[in-house]
Protein backbone atom coordinates (compact mmCIF):
# COMPACT_ATOMS: atom_id res chain seq x y z
CA UNK A 1 0.00 0.00 0.00
CA UNK A 2 1.74 3.26 -1.02
CA UNK A 3 1.73 6.41 1.32
CA UNK A 4 -0.99 8.01 0.29
CA UNK A 5 -3.48 4.84 -0.13
CA UNK A 6 -1.97 4.68 3.82
CA UNK A 7 -3.39 8.19 4.65
CA UNK A 8 -6.98 7.27 2.67
CA UNK A 9 -7.28 4.43 4.92
CA UNK A 10 -6.57 6.71 7.80
CA UNK A 11 -9.02 8.93 7.07
CA UNK A 12 -11.59 6.69 6.44
CA UNK A 13 -11.22 5.29 9.84
CA UNK A 14 -11.62 8.47 11.30
CA UNK A 15 -14.16 9.87 9.70
CA UNK A 16 -16.02 6.52 10.63
CA UNK A 17 -15.45 6.76 14.18
CA UNK A 18 -16.11 9.73 14.34
CA UNK A 19 -19.92 9.11 13.30
CA UNK A 20 -20.32 6.51 15.53
CA UNK A 21 -19.27 8.28 18.61
CA UNK A 22 -21.88 10.50 19.10
CA UNK A 23 -24.33 7.56 19.22
CA UNK A 24 -21.78 5.42 21.78
CA UNK A 25 -21.89 8.25 23.53
CA UNK A 26 -25.34 7.71 23.91
CA UNK A 27 -25.71 3.97 24.27
CA UNK A 28 -23.10 4.95 27.27
CA UNK A 29 -25.97 6.86 28.93
CA UNK A 30 -28.35 4.50 28.85
CA UNK A 31 -29.82 6.15 25.25
CA UNK A 32 -30.09 3.24 22.77
CA UNK A 33 -32.43 5.08 20.32
CA UNK A 34 -29.70 6.65 17.43
CA UNK A 35 -30.25 4.51 14.67
CA UNK A 36 -26.83 3.84 12.78
CA UNK A 37 -26.69 4.76 8.96
CA UNK A 38 -26.14 1.84 6.56
CA UNK A 39 -24.11 3.57 3.88
CA UNK A 40 -26.29 2.55 0.90
CA UNK A 41 -23.10 1.60 -1.94
CA UNK A 42 -22.46 -1.59 0.58
CA UNK A 43 -19.65 -3.00 -1.96
CA UNK A 44 -17.28 -0.34 -1.41
CA UNK A 45 -17.95 0.34 2.09
CA UNK A 46 -15.09 -1.66 4.07
CA UNK A 47 -16.93 -1.05 7.66
CA UNK A 48 -20.68 -2.15 6.02
CA UNK A 49 -20.53 -4.97 8.17
CA UNK A 50 -19.55 -3.55 11.46
CA UNK A 51 -22.19 -1.15 10.63
CA UNK A 52 -25.22 -4.15 10.38
CA UNK A 53 -23.58 -6.30 13.09
CA UNK A 54 -23.65 -2.70 15.75
CA UNK A 55 -26.83 -1.90 14.61
CA UNK A 56 -28.31 -5.39 14.85
CA UNK A 57 -27.14 -5.47 18.24
CA UNK A 58 -28.81 -2.46 19.16
CA UNK A 59 -32.14 -3.16 17.81
CA UNK A 60 -31.89 -6.54 20.21
CA UNK A 61 -31.08 -4.17 22.88
CA UNK A 62 -34.22 -1.99 22.39
CA UNK A 63 -36.45 -4.82 21.64
CA UNK A 64 -35.18 -6.01 25.33
CA UNK A 65 -36.19 -2.59 26.65
CA UNK A 66 -39.44 -2.02 25.03
CA UNK A 67 -39.98 -5.45 26.50
CA UNK A 68 -38.86 -4.50 30.05
CA UNK A 69 -40.56 -1.21 29.86
CA UNK A 70 -43.95 -2.81 29.46
CA UNK A 71 -43.77 -5.64 32.08
CA UNK A 72 -42.40 -2.61 34.58
CA UNK A 73 -45.62 -0.32 33.18
CA UNK A 74 -47.68 -3.51 33.82
CA UNK A 75 -46.36 -4.36 37.29
CA UNK A 76 -46.59 -0.53 38.32
CA UNK A 77 -50.00 -0.94 37.10
CA UNK A 78 -50.62 -4.01 39.48
CA UNK A 79 -48.82 -2.68 42.47
CA UNK A 80 -50.88 0.82 42.15
CA UNK A 81 -54.18 -0.77 42.25
CA UNK A 82 -54.31 -4.18 44.41
CA UNK A 83 -56.14 -3.85 46.99
CA UNK A 84 -54.04 -4.69 50.03
CA UNK A 85 -50.48 -2.76 51.17
CA UNK A 86 -47.42 -3.26 48.77
CA UNK A 87 -44.31 -1.95 49.84
CA UNK A 88 -41.22 -3.13 48.61
CA UNK A 89 -37.34 -2.22 50.08
CA UNK A 90 -34.14 -2.62 49.18
CA UNK A 91 -31.06 -4.07 51.15
CA UNK A 92 -30.73 -1.46 53.31
CA UNK A 93 -34.69 -1.47 53.95
CA UNK A 94 -35.00 1.88 52.63
CA UNK A 95 -38.65 1.94 50.44
CA UNK A 96 -38.38 1.70 47.16
CA UNK A 97 -42.31 1.29 46.22
CA UNK A 98 -45.16 1.94 48.42
CA UNK A 99 -48.60 1.67 46.49
CA UNK A 100 -51.96 3.69 46.99
CA UNK A 101 -53.04 1.33 50.03
CA UNK A 102 -50.05 1.37 51.55
CA UNK A 103 -50.19 5.13 51.30
CA UNK A 104 -53.96 5.23 52.77
CA UNK A 105 -53.70 2.55 55.14
CA UNK A 106 -50.86 4.60 57.03
CA UNK A 107 -51.55 7.93 56.24
CA UNK A 108 -48.31 8.77 54.25
CA UNK A 109 -47.95 10.41 50.86
CA UNK A 110 -45.41 8.72 48.20
CA UNK A 111 -42.87 11.50 48.84
CA UNK A 112 -42.62 10.55 53.00
CA UNK A 113 -42.23 6.81 52.19
CA UNK A 114 -39.98 6.60 49.18
CA UNK A 115 -36.32 6.54 50.51
CA UNK A 116 -37.25 6.01 54.03
CA UNK A 117 -36.35 3.10 56.47
CA UNK A 118 -39.18 1.21 56.69
CA UNK A 119 -38.65 0.98 60.26
CA UNK A 120 -38.82 4.95 60.83
CA UNK A 121 -42.56 5.24 58.71
CA UNK A 122 -43.98 1.60 60.28
CA UNK A 123 -44.61 1.73 63.92
CA UNK A 124 -45.17 -1.81 65.02
CA UNK A 125 -47.17 -2.84 68.42
CA UNK A 126 -48.41 -5.50 70.13
CA UNK A 127 -51.96 -5.91 71.58
CA UNK A 128 -51.27 -3.59 74.59
CA UNK A 129 -49.33 -1.28 72.98
CA UNK A 130 -45.34 -2.17 73.26
CA UNK A 131 -43.24 -1.80 70.43
CA UNK A 132 -42.41 -4.60 68.34
CA UNK A 133 -39.12 -4.42 66.32
CA UNK A 134 -38.63 -7.11 63.07
CA UNK A 135 -35.31 -8.40 61.98
CA UNK A 136 -33.37 -6.25 59.94
CA UNK A 137 -32.68 -8.32 57.46
CA UNK A 138 -35.22 -11.17 56.85
CA UNK A 139 -33.70 -14.83 55.14
CA UNK A 140 -37.49 -16.51 55.01
CA UNK A 141 -41.41 -15.16 54.97
CA UNK A 142 -42.68 -13.71 57.99
CA UNK A 143 -46.48 -14.21 58.83
CA UNK A 144 -48.31 -12.16 61.34
CA UNK A 145 -50.17 -15.99 61.93
CA UNK A 146 -50.57 -16.15 65.80
CA UNK A 147 -50.01 -13.17 67.92
CA UNK A 148 -51.94 -9.72 66.84
CA UNK A 149 -49.85 -7.40 65.09
CA UNK A 150 -50.81 -3.42 65.04
CA UNK A 151 -49.84 -0.45 62.45
CA UNK A 152 -49.10 3.11 64.19
CA UNK A 153 -50.21 5.37 61.39
CA UNK A 154 -49.24 8.77 61.37
CA UNK A 155 -51.72 10.45 62.69
CA UNK A 156 -50.58 8.38 65.81
CA UNK A 157 -53.81 5.91 65.44
CA UNK A 158 -53.18 2.39 64.88
CA UNK A 159 -54.88 -0.43 63.25
CA UNK A 160 -54.76 -4.48 63.66
CA UNK A 161 -53.12 -5.51 60.80
CA UNK A 162 -52.26 -8.75 58.87
CA UNK A 163 -49.07 -9.08 56.55
CA UNK A 164 -46.55 -11.38 54.55
CA UNK A 165 -42.71 -10.39 54.53
CA UNK A 166 -40.98 -12.48 51.97
CA UNK A 167 -37.15 -11.40 51.49
CA UNK A 168 -35.79 -10.55 47.48
CA UNK A 169 -33.06 -13.05 46.34
CA UNK A 170 -30.98 -12.58 43.72
CA UNK A 171 -28.13 -15.58 43.81
CA UNK A 172 -28.87 -16.54 47.14
CA UNK A 173 -28.18 -12.84 48.52
CA UNK A 174 -31.48 -10.79 50.02
CA UNK A 175 -31.60 -8.09 48.26
CA UNK A 176 -34.77 -6.55 49.64
CA UNK A 177 -38.07 -7.39 50.48
CA UNK A 178 -41.53 -7.41 49.68
CA UNK A 179 -44.32 -6.92 52.39
CA UNK A 180 -47.91 -7.40 51.50
CA UNK A 181 -50.45 -5.77 54.47
CA UNK A 182 -54.11 -5.06 54.96
CA UNK A 183 -56.18 -3.93 57.61
CA UNK A 184 -58.54 -6.76 59.69
CA UNK A 185 -60.21 -4.23 62.31
CA UNK A 186 -63.59 -5.71 60.53
CA UNK A 187 -62.16 -9.41 60.82
CA UNK A 188 -61.38 -8.40 64.76
CA UNK A 189 -64.95 -6.99 65.71
CA UNK A 190 -66.51 -10.54 63.74
CA UNK A 191 -64.15 -12.38 65.81
CA UNK A 192 -65.00 -10.81 68.91
CA UNK A 193 -68.64 -10.68 67.84
CA UNK A 194 -68.92 -14.17 67.20
CA UNK A 195 -66.60 -15.20 70.64
CA UNK A 196 -69.49 -13.32 72.78
CA UNK A 197 -72.10 -15.05 71.41
CA UNK A 198 -70.30 -18.56 71.73
CA UNK A 199 -69.41 -17.74 75.27
CA UNK A 200 -73.06 -16.34 76.14
CA UNK A 201 -74.66 -19.45 73.90
CA UNK A 202 -72.17 -22.04 75.90
CA UNK A 203 -72.76 -20.93 79.23
CA UNK A 204 -77.05 -20.36 78.69
CA UNK A 205 -76.02 -24.77 77.64
CA UNK A 206 -74.31 -25.75 80.39
CA UNK A 207 -77.63 -25.46 82.87
CA UNK A 208 -79.62 -28.10 81.00
CA UNK A 209 -76.80 -30.02 80.69
CA UNK A 210 -75.83 -29.83 84.18
CA UNK A 211 -79.58 -30.82 85.08
CA UNK A 212 -79.59 -33.65 82.57
CA UNK A 213 -75.87 -35.22 83.94
CA UNK A 214 -77.78 -34.80 87.87
CA UNK A 215 -80.83 -36.97 86.61
CA UNK A 216 -78.79 -39.38 85.19
CA UNK A 217 -76.65 -39.56 88.06
CA UNK A 218 -80.16 -39.55 90.37
CA UNK A 219 -81.62 -42.60 87.96
CA UNK A 220 -78.05 -44.66 88.55
CA UNK A 221 -78.97 -44.52 92.19
CA UNK A 222 -82.16 -45.77 92.05
CA UNK A 223 -83.76 -42.92 92.96
CA UNK A 224 -86.50 -43.49 91.09
CA UNK A 225 -86.55 -47.21 91.32
CA UNK A 226 -84.46 -50.18 89.83
CA UNK A 227 -83.58 -50.28 85.93
CA UNK A 228 -84.25 -53.19 84.24
CA UNK A 229 -81.58 -53.73 81.54
CA UNK A 230 -82.37 -52.08 78.10
CA UNK A 231 -83.64 -48.71 80.37
CA UNK A 232 -79.48 -49.08 81.93
CA UNK A 233 -78.53 -49.24 78.26
CA UNK A 234 -80.74 -46.46 77.20
CA UNK A 235 -79.16 -44.40 80.62
CA UNK A 236 -75.68 -45.00 79.11
CA UNK A 237 -76.48 -43.48 75.51
CA UNK A 238 -77.71 -40.66 77.41
CA UNK A 239 -75.58 -40.17 79.59
CA UNK A 240 -72.37 -40.26 76.31
CA UNK A 241 -74.43 -38.17 74.19
CA UNK A 242 -74.79 -35.69 77.30
CA UNK A 243 -70.85 -36.11 78.19
CA UNK A 244 -70.46 -35.59 74.72
CA UNK A 245 -72.63 -31.65 74.63
CA UNK A 246 -70.86 -31.11 78.11
CA UNK A 247 -67.20 -31.41 76.22
CA UNK A 248 -68.32 -29.44 72.74
CA UNK A 249 -69.40 -26.54 75.82
CA UNK A 250 -66.45 -26.06 77.47
CA UNK A 251 -64.26 -26.48 74.21
CA UNK A 252 -65.91 -23.52 72.88
CA UNK A 253 -65.49 -21.71 75.75
CA UNK A 254 -61.91 -22.33 76.08
CA UNK A 255 -61.98 -21.31 72.35
CA UNK A 256 -63.74 -18.03 73.40
CA UNK A 257 -60.94 -17.71 76.17
CA UNK A 258 -58.06 -17.77 73.89
CA UNK A 259 -57.15 -13.86 73.24
CA UNK A 260 -53.60 -12.66 73.73
CA UNK A 261 -53.76 -12.58 77.45
CA UNK A 262 -54.72 -16.36 77.43
CA UNK A 263 -50.92 -17.36 76.41
CA UNK A 264 -49.47 -15.57 79.73
CA UNK A 265 -47.27 -17.46 81.83
CA UNK A 266 -46.93 -18.87 85.66
CA UNK A 267 -44.87 -17.85 87.58
CA UNK A 268 -43.47 -21.43 89.23
CA UNK A 269 -42.57 -24.43 86.53
CA UNK A 270 -44.98 -27.10 85.64
CA UNK A 271 -43.73 -30.50 85.27
CA UNK A 272 -44.65 -32.12 81.66
CA UNK A 273 -43.42 -35.56 82.54
CA UNK A 274 -45.49 -35.52 86.26
CA UNK A 275 -48.92 -34.52 83.59
CA UNK A 276 -48.00 -37.40 81.12
CA UNK A 277 -47.56 -39.66 83.82
CA UNK A 278 -50.88 -38.48 85.32
CA UNK A 279 -52.77 -38.00 82.24
CA UNK A 280 -51.96 -41.80 81.60
CA UNK A 281 -53.10 -42.98 85.07
CA UNK A 282 -56.31 -41.65 85.18
CA UNK A 283 -57.62 -42.46 81.22
CA UNK A 284 -59.68 -45.34 82.41
CA UNK A 285 -60.12 -46.28 78.85
CA UNK A 286 -56.16 -47.80 79.02
CA UNK A 287 -57.31 -50.12 81.02
CA UNK A 288 -60.62 -51.68 79.42
CA UNK A 289 -59.47 -51.34 76.04
CA UNK A 290 -56.43 -54.02 77.23
CA UNK A 291 -53.71 -51.33 75.95
CA UNK A 292 -50.09 -51.59 76.39
CA UNK A 293 -48.64 -48.38 76.86
CA UNK A 294 -45.07 -47.80 76.90
CA UNK A 295 -43.62 -44.55 78.51
CA UNK A 296 -40.12 -43.07 78.06
CA UNK A 297 -38.73 -39.64 79.75
CA UNK A 298 -34.92 -38.34 79.32
CA UNK A 299 -33.27 -37.60 82.67
CA UNK A 300 -33.06 -33.79 84.28
CA UNK A 301 -35.95 -32.81 82.01
CA UNK A 302 -36.77 -28.95 82.58
CA UNK A 303 -40.08 -27.80 83.84
CA UNK A 304 -41.82 -24.85 81.55
CA UNK A 305 -43.54 -21.49 82.43
CA UNK A 306 -46.38 -22.55 80.63
CA UNK A 307 -49.61 -22.12 82.42
CA UNK A 308 -50.78 -25.69 83.59
CA UNK A 309 -54.93 -25.25 82.05
CA UNK A 310 -52.74 -24.88 78.90
CA UNK A 311 -50.45 -27.84 78.93
CA UNK A 312 -53.22 -29.76 80.47
CA UNK A 313 -55.53 -29.56 77.64
CA UNK A 314 -52.47 -30.38 75.20
CA UNK A 315 -51.77 -33.51 76.79
CA UNK A 316 -55.03 -34.60 77.45
CA UNK A 317 -56.46 -34.52 73.51
CA UNK A 318 -53.39 -36.01 72.45
CA UNK A 319 -53.37 -38.92 74.86
CA UNK A 320 -57.06 -39.08 74.96
CA UNK A 321 -57.19 -39.06 71.23
CA UNK A 322 -54.53 -42.39 70.75
CA UNK A 323 -56.73 -44.12 73.07
CA UNK A 324 -59.69 -43.13 71.37
CA UNK A 325 -58.67 -44.63 68.01
CA UNK A 326 -56.64 -47.46 69.28
CA UNK A 327 -58.03 -50.79 68.62
CA UNK A 328 -58.54 -53.05 71.91
CA UNK A 329 -54.92 -55.04 72.69
CA UNK A 330 -53.05 -52.25 70.49
CA UNK A 331 -50.32 -50.27 71.57
CA UNK A 332 -49.36 -46.52 72.89
CA UNK A 333 -46.29 -44.92 73.70
CA UNK A 334 -45.39 -41.30 74.81
CA UNK A 335 -41.92 -40.42 74.98
CA UNK A 336 -40.60 -36.98 76.45
CA UNK A 337 -36.88 -35.53 75.64
CA UNK A 338 -34.84 -32.57 75.88
CA UNK A 339 -33.72 -31.66 72.59
CA UNK A 340 -32.31 -28.33 73.65
CA UNK A 341 -32.25 -25.64 76.28
CA UNK A 342 -35.43 -24.18 75.62
CA UNK A 343 -37.69 -26.97 74.26
CA UNK A 344 -38.82 -30.50 75.36
CA UNK A 345 -40.58 -32.43 73.29
CA UNK A 346 -43.60 -34.59 73.97
CA UNK A 347 -44.48 -37.16 71.45
CA UNK A 348 -47.44 -39.45 71.52
CA UNK A 349 -47.26 -42.91 69.03
CA UNK A 350 -50.04 -45.40 68.43
CA UNK A 351 -51.65 -48.63 66.65
CA UNK A 352 -54.70 -46.85 65.99
CA UNK A 353 -56.92 -46.77 62.67
CA UNK A 354 -54.52 -43.32 61.38
CA UNK A 355 -55.88 -40.40 59.60
CA UNK A 356 -56.76 -40.53 55.33
CA UNK A 357 -53.83 -39.10 53.53
CA UNK A 358 -55.86 -36.69 51.69
CA UNK A 359 -57.84 -35.22 55.03
CA UNK A 360 -54.49 -34.98 56.62
CA UNK A 361 -54.28 -30.92 55.95
CA UNK A 362 -57.36 -30.54 57.25
CA UNK A 363 -56.40 -32.31 60.70
CA UNK A 364 -56.11 -28.66 63.08
CA UNK A 365 -59.36 -27.52 62.01
CA UNK A 366 -62.01 -26.80 63.91
CA UNK A 367 -64.79 -29.52 64.28
CA UNK A 368 -62.75 -31.76 62.09
CA UNK A 369 -63.17 -35.57 62.28
CA UNK A 370 -61.52 -37.98 59.61
CA UNK A 371 -64.22 -39.57 57.97
CA UNK A 372 -62.59 -43.37 59.79
CA UNK A 373 -62.75 -41.97 63.04
CA UNK A 374 -66.46 -41.02 62.41
CA UNK A 375 -67.30 -44.52 61.48
CA UNK A 376 -65.60 -46.20 64.41
CA UNK A 377 -66.21 -43.59 67.41
CA UNK A 378 -68.82 -41.41 67.20
CA UNK A 379 -68.41 -39.34 70.14
CA UNK A 380 -66.08 -36.23 69.13
CA UNK A 381 -66.31 -32.56 68.97
CA UNK A 382 -63.30 -32.13 66.26
CA UNK A 383 -62.33 -29.66 68.43
CA UNK A 384 -59.18 -31.08 70.61
CA UNK A 385 -56.44 -30.87 67.78
CA UNK A 386 -57.57 -27.23 66.67
CA UNK A 387 -57.26 -26.44 70.22
CA UNK A 388 -53.79 -27.81 70.56
CA UNK A 389 -52.43 -26.40 67.55
CA UNK A 390 -54.11 -22.91 68.57
CA UNK A 391 -52.10 -23.28 72.46
CA UNK A 392 -48.95 -24.39 71.26
CA UNK A 393 -48.92 -21.49 68.76
CA UNK A 394 -50.14 -19.14 71.03
CA UNK A 395 -46.92 -19.80 73.26
CA UNK A 396 -44.52 -20.06 69.62
CA UNK A 397 -44.03 -23.92 70.37
CA UNK A 398 -45.01 -26.17 67.25
CA UNK A 399 -46.99 -29.30 66.72
CA UNK A 400 -46.47 -32.35 64.17
CA UNK A 401 -47.92 -35.45 63.16
CA UNK A 402 -47.10 -37.80 60.71
CA UNK A 403 -50.03 -40.83 60.36
CA UNK A 404 -50.82 -44.17 57.92
CA UNK A 405 -53.24 -46.79 58.52
CA UNK A 406 -51.17 -48.58 61.00
CA UNK A 407 -51.11 -45.98 63.67
CA UNK A 408 -50.26 -41.74 64.08
CA UNK A 409 -47.04 -40.30 65.75
CA UNK A 410 -47.62 -36.93 66.95
CA UNK A 411 -44.97 -34.49 68.21
CA UNK A 412 -45.31 -31.37 70.40
CA UNK A 413 -42.15 -29.18 70.90
CA UNK A 414 -43.02 -27.30 73.93
CA UNK A 415 -40.74 -24.18 75.36
CA UNK A 416 -39.67 -24.48 78.82
CA UNK A 417 -38.59 -20.77 79.23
Amino acid sequence: MTHSASEDANGLIEERVAQLRPIFDRVILGDFSKNIVVPENQENEPFAEIYIGIEAMLEVIREKIDGLEKDIAQDNAIFANIGDGLIVTDDERRITIANRAAQALLGFTSDELLGKLVTEVIKVEDEEGKPLVFKTHLTEVMKSDSLPFYYQKKDGTRFPVSFVISPILLKGKVTGSVEIFRDVTHEKELDHAKDEFINLSSHQLRTPASTIKWSIELLREDGVGLLNKEQQELLESIDLSNEKTISIIGNLLLISKMQPHYFRFDQVGNSVEELVRDTLEKTTAIEKKKLLVHTQFSRNLKKTLIRKEALEVIIKNLIGNAVDYTPDGGKIASALTQPGDTTQRFTITDTGIGIPKKEQPMVFGKFFRASNAIEQKNVGSGLGLHLVKKIIDGYKGSVSFESSSKGSVFTVEIPTV
